[in-house]
């Protein structure tokens, strides 16, 4: 990052120095029925209240599973403050440890540590709130439309949604702003109205900037996203840019501040008695990487001896975050559900051109969950109407599999697979079945296609680090991702004690793979009017993809009327190639 250094003056070491020691400064307290107390700073109180962050209140955290578990109406903004306090955990935990090898977050720490000092309380004000904002993006049924309708990038990838939410002209970038400016005002009377305007803006500038290389890290393209927004101008050393990496891996790793939080809050909300023993969180540190410094959990003891009961509490949350996917995020009921949500919006979203979608965009950052359903009813067609009218009324469909386990499926199911995620041919297919069929019991609308998410992205890549033994001829520690350390199996150079280590991890992510991959599913969910033409739907469906060169192998195979069959069997012979399902035509042709 380009920095000019303003600390020439002592007025604006000063002014730095005090803004912070201010912001850091305990303010409010929440009650919560997860952790109880959740302290907020001074800085997080103004963001806090927003109106950007009270629209998350109106998030549901598991989109439309409280249709199916009626207590699962807690909300993304508990889900944020929850990771706030888990992040402020995990902090102190690392501190307190006294294996890790940093007790401030700076390099400096030995050289110069009041700057090391001030690097620290930068580094957790930036990772605080970066873990109080990291679903910030997020709109109306956030995780249905995106990760399980495919309709929007993921958080924080949408950069005209990270400009409108945080930009320069953001609500949030103006609460920091006056409030920066305010404690410079109160406390420095000597400093003119210009230079306190300048000395807020350079900070905020600076914060945001940080968060934002903590929440898209290790994106690189981050920078650029960064200066474009906030410039180069920035304050130096408010955080040791070593430590990004670590920020970032305490609050969105694979056991981090938002999965130690959303597995207990969930599975409470869902009124289903699972939870961890975080005991092992005591084993939190930050140690050495040929990467840099990660955050990381020590598996051994002083001696070096494996510390069994740490692994296995470990590897019992990654347990725990399968018995919630298979519980709750793959029920049947919520995915049909999940499916009404997920086509009402598309039905809507599809014939719209960019700059009709770009302008709907600038509402949907304002609107939580029962909000966008109103504007889809008052802004879509007869479909969508009529679909969030059967997710009003809980008006359930019939679920028809398509596909069942992603193991060993053939190249041609994987492109099925593939079409199917694509919002725009899901539409397509779902079009083109009610107009082939041809049947007056048969609506558009009345035939949903539901891909779950790749199980790789359900499992989620192990990408917590683990200290897992000590080098026997140099006595250096032994770190890496747990994914690597289960596959270092039979290595030579590792003693028994540690290859047992590597076993138990193997085994038990091979198993959540197994697992995972099971329980995912393609379905067809069919209204309960037309479900008289199940057979006819799938036939068609397989027929569509056999026209786009793919054969998918459904595990349900249904049987059309033989002229239908005879037509689509026509058009197939003539080798015709359709790259899109959108290609295909209208209608059937006549036989020739």
């Amino acid at each position: 990052m380009s920095t000019i250094n303003h600390y020439n003056s002592t007025i604006e070491e000063k002014i730095f120095n005090y803004v912070i020691s201010r912001m850091l400064e305990e303010d409010k307290t929440f009650r919560d029925p997860i952790h109880f107390d959740i302290l907020v700073n001074h800085l997080e109180t103004r963001v806090i209240d927003t109106e950007t962050f009270q629209r998350l209140r109106r998030i549901r955290q598991l989109g439309t599973a409280h249709l199916v578990y009626h207590g699962a109406e807690h909300s993304r903004f508990q889900h944020s403050l929850g990771t706030l306090y888990m992040t402020s955990l995990l902090i102190d935990k690392i501190k307190k440890n006294r294996f890790s090898e940093i007790s401030v977050f700076s390099s400096l720490e030995e050289t110069n540590h009041e700057k090391a000092v001030k690097q620290d309380r930068g580094f957790v004000m930036i990772t605080r709130l970066a873990a109080l904002l990291h679903d910030l993006t997020v709109v109306g049924f956030s995780h249905t439309l995106g990760k399980e309708g495919n309709l929007f990038a993921e958080q924080w990838e949408d950069e005209y949604a990270v400009t409108s939410l945080i930009g320069c002209q953001s609500e949030i970038y103006g609460k920091i702003v006056d409030y920066v400016k305010r404690l410079v005002q109160e406390s420095f009377a000597k400093v003119d109205e210009t230079k306190c305007e300048e000395y807020a803006r350079r900070f905020t500038n600076t914060l945001l900037t940080y968060v934002l290389k903590v929440l898209k890290f290790p994106d690189r393209k981050a920078t650029r996203l960064c200066n474009d927004m906030y410039g180069s101008d920035l304050w130096t050393d408010m955080m040791d840019e070593r430590f990004i990496g670590v920020a970032s891996q305490i609050v969105l790793n694979t056991i981090c501040a938002d999965l130690l939080d959303y597995i207990k809050r969930d599975f409470y909300f869902c009124g289903i008695k699972k939870t961890y023993d975080d005991r092992f969180l005591n084993y939190s540190c930050v140690a050495s990487h040929s990467l840099g410094p990660v955050f990381a959990y020590r598996l051994i003891g002083k001696k070096g001896e494996v510390k069994n009961s740490v692994l296995s509490s470990i590897l019992d949350a990654l347990e725990l975050r399968y018995d919630l996917a298979e519980l709750v995020h793959a029920h049947r009921a919520k995915n049909c559900f999940s499916a009404m949500v997920i086509e009402a919006f598309n039905f809507y979203w599809q014939p719209m051109s960019e700059a009709q979608r770009q302008t709907a965009k600038n509402k949907f950052f304002r609107l939580g969950d029962d909000e966008l359903l109103s504007y889809l009813y008052d802004n879509g067609d007869e479909v969508t109407r009529r679909l969030i009218q059967c997710y009003n009324s809980r008006t359930i469909y019939k679920e028809v599999a398509l596909f069942r386990g992603w193991r060993q499926q053939s190249q041609d199911t994987m492109d099925a697979i593939a079409k199917l995620r694509t919002a725009k041919e899901r539409y397509e297919v779902e079009k083109r079945v009610v107009k082939w069929i041809n049947d007056q019991r048969l609506r558009e609308g009345d035939c949903l296609i539901y891909v779950m998410p790749d199980p790789k992205t359900m499992y989620k890549v192990l990408e917590t680090y683990a200290i897992y033994g000590v080098d026997r001829t140099s006595g250096q520690i032994r770190i890496d991702q747990l994914e690597k350390i289960a596959s270092r199996v039979r290595e030579y150079d590792i003693s028994s004690e540690e290859t047992s280590t590597a076993e138990t991890v193997r085994n038990k992510t091979d198993s959540l793979r197994a697992n995972y991959a099971n329980i995912w599913r393609a379905s067809v969910f069919i209204a309960e009017d037309a479900i008289g033409l199940k057979d006819q739907i799938i036939g068609v469906i397989e027929q569509i993809f056999r026209l786009c060169n793919i054969r998918p192998e459904f595990t349900e195979r249904g049987q059309i009327q033989a002229e239908v069959l005879a037509k689509i069997e026509t058009i197939a012979s003539q080798a015709r190639t359709f790259p899109t399902i959108g290609s295909l035509p209208e209608t059937l042709p006549e036989r020739k």
